[in-house]
């Protein structure tokens, strides 16, 4: 019996083994970033994956889930493919286990280390992610710092060793020189993209290969229209979203981020997206779906919409639009996380000027640099001033602050703008108010008074009103305080002439 139990745990193994498979050792610069590819069977195309952090399989510990998002740990399920791939920003720790969740039984998981270096890596490419065309070459380029055989591998499939050979059907030719090999696939299909690597002493780089059809010469010259549009419209200050880039934040603290697109998305879906890469990222709040800690408002008239984000815990994020029939358009910023006061912070991200009247903002800081004030979209000015949209600005700089004042603002100068300094911005929305007049101020306190006076009755009698007929709270006090006094005189009276005459009788 218990040779059987052994046997039948070590087929479980087995098959936990084969259930996924990734690269064993990948060589990374510690503080780098790395993808890693993930195959797994067909029949777990639903199942939840993870990354599992640690040296042993019992011990590790989940770093990030499919359906769950990461702020260092990035994981995307092509289930087209069976291949989930995770990235890992700011690589610190060596030992990782690609994972897929069982409900009714053990999780499979199969296990990679990632080997630190200080300098460069031992085994690298300049990009993870190639293109190439179908029925065309596509070369590779892998760089190295140590003695081995090349190999080019698909993950889950053969490799080729040097001086070529085949793969799938495709012609794998593999060229040495001195510190690299490269790597050309002749005639390319569209079923030769996916997950390849790069090997050299046991060492593995894994690189996406993306196949695609070569736009014919109509689609080319349409691309270079386009691309002029873009030149143009970048040059009109827009590009299709606008935001800041760096905003430095406290860690658990809140922050909003405005994200200008263009006017022909006016009635476009607009979301947030969270993650390092865009092809990776994961939509966390959409203006037609509410949030927990992200919400989102579209303000179309100014096209702009503005994300807020509660409790923030992660770094990487991109504004974006959803295009029906393409691709989505974006525009990626930066949340810098700190322990303690943020390094360039206001003290509310929301101020309120009047027409006509001045306005002034403090900006307040923790390192050095050039003091500038920006309209998101528009023109900067640095220290000590200059203009925006016709608006006189100043900037007066002091020890660890800069106040920025805008000169006879119009309702026009209203919006979004934000103080830069450092490569980091930090936005505020600028509300521009006619001053109520005189007559509005006094109407007001006087309907303030009303409620008041109307609060503190209890009988169902209007109370006394003044000679203009608006209600006194103080004239009710002071009749109240006349009544008594006649009340109690009164009182005492009738009892003193009681007691004179009961006084006499006796």
């Amino acid at each position: 019996m218990t040779l059987h139990l052994c046997l039948l745990l070590i087929l479980a193994a087995l098959t936990g083994i084969c259930s996924i498979t990734t690269v064993r050792e990948v060589s990374v610069r510690r503080g780098g970033s790395v993808s890693v590819p993930c195959l797994y069977e067909p029949k777990y195309k639903s199942y939840v994956k993870y990354l599992c952090e640690g040296y042993h399989w019992n011990q590790c510990t989940s770093v990030v889930k499919t359906n769950q998002a990461g702020e260092k740990f990035f994981i995307r399920d092509d289930s087209q493919q069976n291949i989930f791939t995770v990235t890992i920003i700011d690589v610190k720790s060596s030992y990782y286990w690609c994972a897929v969740e069982i409900n009714q039984g053990d999780d499979v998981g199969s296990y990679f280390k990632l080997s630190l270096t200080t300098g460069s890596p031992l085994l690298y490419v300049d990009h993870q992610e190639v293109t190439g065309f179908k029925g065309e070459d596509l070369t590779i380029t892998c760089r190295h710092r140590m003695s081995g055989k090349e190999e080019w591998c698909r993950l889950g499939g053969s490799c080729v060793r040097a001086p070529g050979g085949s793969i799938d059907g495709i012609n794998v030719i593999i060229e040495s020189a001195a510190s690299v090999f490269t790597v050309t696939m002749r005639r390319m299909n569209t079923e030769s993209g996916g997950w390849y690597f790069c090997q050299r002493a046991g060492l593995q780089m894994p690189v996406y290969v993306r196949v695609k059809h070569r736009p014919s010469p109509a689609i080319v010259n349409m691309t270079l229209h386009l691309c002029l549009l873009l030149i143009l419209a970048a040059l009109t200050g827009i590009c299709s979203i606008t935001t800041v880039r760096k905003v430095s934040v406290r860690r658990g603290g809140s922050v909003s981020v405005p994200c200008l697109y263009e006017p022909k998305y006016k009635s476009h879906v607009k979301y947030l997206c969270e993650g390092y890469r865009w092809n990776l990222c994961t939509y966390v709040v959409k203006t037609n779906q509410p949030g927990e800690k992200f919400f989102i408002r579209d303000d179309s008239q100014q096209n702009i919409f503005t994300v807020t984000i509660i409790d923030v815990k992660y770094s990487y994020y991109w504004c974006a639009v959803e295009i029906n029939q393409g691709a989505d358009v974006r525009s990626y910023f930066k949340l810098s996380l700190t322990t303690g006061p943020p390094l360039l912070y206001v003290d509310h991200q929301e101020v309120t000027g009047f027409n006509g009247e001045d306005l002034t903002i403090t900006c307040r800081h923790r390192m050095s640099g050039k003091d500038e004030w920006c309209r998101l979209g528009g023109s900067c000015v640095r220290a000590p001033g200059g203009s925006i949209d016709g608006i006189n600005v100043i900037i007066e700089s002091a020890a660890s602050v800069f106040t920025v004042t805008m000169r006879r603002m119009n309702t026009e100068s209203g919006g979004w703008y934000f103080c830069q300094r450092a490569g980091l911005q930090m936005p505020v929305y600028v509300r521009v108010k006619h001053r109520p007049s005189p007559a509005t101020t006094r109407k007001f306190i006087t309907f303030a008074s009303t409620a008041e006076a109307v609060n503190l009755t209890s009988d169902s009698q209007p109370p006394p009103t003044d000679q203009s007929g608006h209600h006194s709270p103080s004239v009710n006090l002071l009749s109240f305080i006349f009544l008594l006094t006649v009340a109690i005189s009164i009182l005492v009276m009738v009892l003193l002439i009681w007691f004179i005459l009961k006084t006499c009788s006796k």
